[in-house]
């Protein structure tokens, strides 16, 4: 059974309304499906229990909404809709509980949904209490969400398609309230604005408090995060620097230079080629020597070794391999059996030896084979002493371990990472022996900002960088190309702003609830006079002029009150001379109506412009009234008439006024097309006097318009100044409009009659010319029946034929005596006047007859007589009736006999000059043409004999 087959009998807005509620809730039980189906796609994909609890929530309430929807179906649409809204209620406070994030976008979900369904079948009284619970929800929601319990889940895909799913209901919610905000009562309509007003201030305060307290802890953040990472890669790029001084330092010992001066002597004398292929040699036999060979023994264990390279290592304990070459790149004194001999190939080595010149090198981390180790190679020229000739390279491979270690010391809080960015893609974590493929930063960026917002390793943070240098600004250092970053967790750095935002929230939702009891107290305490005020209203719109609204307050209200009885007060007046009012104004209006009804029955130009003058002065009693027509050339109004002998004077004196005329009302009238009233004509400069009307005094001029276009000009006069009102304008207005349709149709008329009498003229005259051409070339044109012959007659001689032609009409012969019918078996006496007797020749009238002439188009072609030899018969009505009518037909049947015969003979006619045409142009020459010729026209027209002759005219004349 249907919602509306419950409640018979229902109105038509009552069903609409039911119709819009049930919709409503369909879409409501939609919402909580697609909720309920989101829910069970993420607890199979997290199958924690607090998954399982918001989908258990979840799945109650669209069984409770399905319930709802059912009940409102079976006709209990006020029960099925209260338990939708406090199941809604209920599961928008439990939902925080369990998932962080949703409350406040739950809360004014579940608002949007009472102020949607309640409107639709609760009471005033319901509606009020369900708003105000609806905002108590909301905000028990939101304090949840803020106080709520640390184990609750916030899933991001979770936390983005639920807010989105009632995003888009508080979308459509809102669109559907303002569209039914004009059906909410007036309270509904104060508290909804009260806490709509409060809702927005108190976001957008919480909002802007939020963003700024946000823009400045990440400000602050951000700087405290470049000056970190500043002073660290600072701390980085001053202990490289401070090991290169070590090593710079060691280079300088003079025993170290002149032992390796001394070594770099056994080369002299030999060829390049030479040496190279020695030392490749060596390089060959150190890698495949075992550690007691001599030549590995004599590099490790010399007095380089063990003292100025054992020393060093020793103070310096992160150098985990220091070694020496000479100058052509042959190991000379380690601390450690090295990979190769010849080093001379390595790219550090050419670096450091820069083609005799020297240079520092320091290269990339990286782990190294032979010392097992993540370190970094550095390498300085050793020079001979007192002299800038490099005599060898000293090397170091630096353990960077210890200096990763460090940084990790300057991690921020607990989520912070120090990482060392290197060339070639490469980065370097504490904690990691090795470097490890970079992610993709923008360094331009980076090294331009105090810091950004990014992904990075798959976490939102906040990182900033900087490039190692040290406090110098060594170019050396500089140009390795090292960037220290540090980042930190987004949700770290920003807790502080999470908790001020919380307590925010807390304060806004403090702010609604009260403000929402505020607005419950003030609705009803704006409203109450008002309602009351409506009630009187009511019962004044029913008829009860007598009641008065009580005055409480004295603000707009009160006021609103008093002005309200003053005008309950002024309508009972009113009510009092209204109809009076109505009598006079129906009466104008009649008076209009019958004066246009007379108008339209009146074709002749003249006769209905003195109507319309007559009729317009004595009905409304004006002093003058004239009418003026505008000229074909709409260059001046002519004055077509006049009322009286004043109208008539200036009518025979053809007065007229120019259109451009400047002082003349009515010329003004017609170029503006509106109405021009002048209350004092004597006042006005405009004004143009007439003596013929010394009294007038006010005066009216009315455009007489045929749709946009101005006709005339209908002129009024009042001898008493202030004499024509407003009403007169509305009737004459009224009455110019039918004049100028009148007008239009008399000239229609007469030139319709114009051409109406042209075309039967010239019909009459076709019509005769060719009856004329027909007699005379027919024999016999004359018939009289006579049993079953038809004989043709020589002439007419009957005197009832005669009398019917020579009188255009019927005429019979009863009783011996000659009559016109006039169409009611009435016998016309032939003496009287206009009637013409039959010639001196006719014969003897004797027995009945009857004769009436063949028209057509009123042209007389012949004449229908009947005749019954002595007989006394009288005509009837239906008889001569009859011979009317046929004698109609019979005109129309012969004129379309005669065209058919004038178009055969039009047709043989045709056919004779094509076929002679074509005989003619068969023959190419002349004496075959004429023969042609000759022979076509004799055939054709039966002659005897046909002449051709051929020659100028004047050899023709003088034949």
């Amino acid at each position: 059974m249907s919602l509306l087959s419950r409640s018979q009998p229902i109105n038509t807005s009552e069903a609409s309304k039911a119709r819009q509620a049930m919709r409503i809730s369909l879409a409501t039980l939609a919402l909580s499906v697609a909720l309920t189906l989101t829910c069970i796609y993420f607890a199979v994909q997290n199958p924690v229990w607090q998954m399982w609890a918001i989908l258990g929530t979840n799945a109650i309430l669209t069984i409770a909404v399905g319930i709802g929807v059912w009940m409102g179906w079976q006709g209990q649409l006020q029960t099925g809709f209260k338990l939708i809204i406090v199941a809604t209620m209920i599961a928008i406070i439990i939902s925080p509980l369990f998932f962080e994030g949703l409350g406040l976008i739950s809360g004014l979900g579940g608002v949007m949904i009472v102020l949607i369904l309640a409107p639709q079948a609760l009471s005033q009284r319901e509606i009020n209490w369900m708003f105000i619970a609806g905002v108590g929800t909301a905000v028990t929601a939101g304090v949840i969400d803020v106080l709520g319990p640390s184990n609750r889940l916030s899933p991001p895909a979770l936390l983005f398609v639920i807010p989105v799913l009632i995003g888009i209901m508080v979308v459509i919610s809102g669109i559907l309230i303002v569209r039914q905000f004009r059906a909410y009562s007036l309270s509904t309509k104060l508290m909804i604005s009260f806490i709509g007003m409060s809702v927005v201030s108190v976001t957008a305060i919480a909002f802007l408090s939020s963003d700024a307290s946000r823009t400045a802890l990440t400000r602050e953040v951000g700087a405290g995060l470049k000056r970190l990472v500043e002073s660290q890669a600072l701390v980085v790029g001053n202990l490289l620097d401070r090991q290169v001084d070590a090593l710079q330092t060691l280079a300088l010992n003079r025993n170290l230079q002149d032992s390796v001066n001394a070594l770099n002597s056994v080369y002299l004398n030999n060829e390049p080629d030479a040496i190279q292929a020695k030392l490749e040699d060596l390089d060959r036999d150190w890698q495949a020597a075992d550690a007691d060979d001599p030549l590995i023994r004599s590099r490790i264990n010399n007095l380089l070794s063990q003292v100025e390279l054992a020393q060093f290592k020793a103070n310096f304990p992160d150098h985990v391999e220091v070694f020496i070459t000479d100058r052509y790149g042959a190991v000379v004194a380690a601390t450690g059996r090295t990979s190769d001999y010849y080093q001379a190939d390595e790219a550090w080595w050419q670096a450091a030896y820069n083609n005799g010149q020297g240079a520092v090198y320091i290269g990339s981390p990286e782990f190294d084979e032979s010392t097992q180790t993540l370190g970094s190679i550095i390498a300085v020229p050793l020079y001979a002493h007192d002299s800038d000739s490099v005599v060898g390279i000293l090397r170091s491979t630096y353990n960077v371990v210890p200096l990763l270690n460090a940084l990790s010391v300057a991690e921020p809080g607990e989520t912070g990472k120090v990482e060392l960015y290197l060339p070639g893609g490469m980065e370097l974590k504490p904690g990691f022996d090795q470097p490890q493929p970079a992610d993709e930063l923008d360094f331009k960026t980076l090294n331009n900002v105090d810091y950004v917002e990014l992904i990075h390793n798959d976490i939102s943070a906040f990182a900033s960088a900087a490039p190692v240098t040290d406090i110098t600004n060594d170019p050396l250092i500089a140009s390795l190309g090292w960037i220290l970053v540090i980042s930190q967790d987004q949700e770290e750095i920003l807790a502080p702003v999470k908790t001020q935002e919380q307590l925010i929230q807390l304060l806004g939702l403090s702010i609604i609830a009260i403000s929402g009891a505020a607005a419950a107290g003030l609705a009803y305490f704006l409203a109450r006079p008002i309602l009351r005020l409506t009630d009187t209203a009511q019962q004044v719109a029913g008829g009860n002029l007598a009641a008065q609204a009580t005055t409480e307050t004295n603000d707009e209200i009160g006021t609103l009150a008093t002005v309200f009885n003053s005008m309950t007060n002024r309508l009972r007046q009113t009510i009092d001379t209204l109809e009076e009012q109505v009598t006079d104004r129906t009466r104008q209006l009649e008076t209009v109506m019958v004066i246009s009804q007379r108008l339209t029955g009146i074709l002749d130009l003249n006769d209905l412009l003195r109507q319309v003058v007559i009729i317009t002065k004595e009905t409304f009693n004006y002093y003058h009234v004239h009418i003026y027509l505008l000229d074909e050339q709409r260059e001046t109004l002519n004055l077509a008439e006049g009322y009286g002998e004043a109208g008539a004077e200036m009518k025979r004196h053809g007065h007229a006024i120019p259109l451009a005329a400047p002082k003349s009302l009515v010329a003004r009238a017609a170029r503006e097309g509106k109405v021009v009233t002048v209350e004092n004509v004597r006042l006005d400069p405009a004004w143009l006097p007439n003596s013929l009307l010394p009294e007038t005094y006010a005066e009216m001029a009315v455009p007489v318009m045929l749709g946009q276009e101005v006709v005339g000009v209908l002129d009024v006069q009042s001898e008493k100044v202030g004499g024509l009102t407003p009403e007169d304008e509305t009737a004459l207005q009224a009455l110019a409009n039918q004049v100028a349709n009148a007008v239009h149709n008399a000239r229609l008329f007469s030139k319709t009659q114009q051409a109406l009498q042209e075309a039967q003229k010239l019909q009459r005259l076709y019509t005769g010319q060719a009856w004329q051409q027909f007699n005379s070339s027919r024999t016999t044109t004359d018939y009289e029946f006579r049993q079953s012959t038809l004989p043709p007659l020589q002439n007419i001689l009957t005197p009832e034929a005669q009398a019917a032609l020579q009188n255009k009409c019927t005429i019979k012969i009863q009783d011996g005596t000659l009559g016109i019918t006039d169409g009611q078996e009435n016998t016309i006496s032939p003496t009287q006047p206009g009637i013409v007797e039959p010639s001196d020749g006719a014969p003897v009238i004797t027995g009945a007859a009857i004769a009436t002439p063949l028209k057509l188009r009123d042209q007389i072609i012949g004449v229908l007589g009947v005749r019954e030899e002595g007989s006394n018969r009288r005509w009837t009505e239906d008889e001569i009736i009859l011979i009317e009518a046929v004698s109609e037909q019979m005109s129309l049947a012969i004129e379309n006999a005669r065209l058919f015969e004038e178009g055969q003979r039009s047709a043989w006619r045709d056919q004779v000059i094509s076929e002679s045409t074509a005989k003619v142009w068969s023959s190419s020459e002349i004496e075959e043409v004429m023969k042609a010729a000759v022979a076509q026209l004799g055939d054709k027209l039966r002659a005897s004999e046909v002449v051709i002759r051929l020659g100028t005219e004047a050899e023709l004349a003088q034949e």
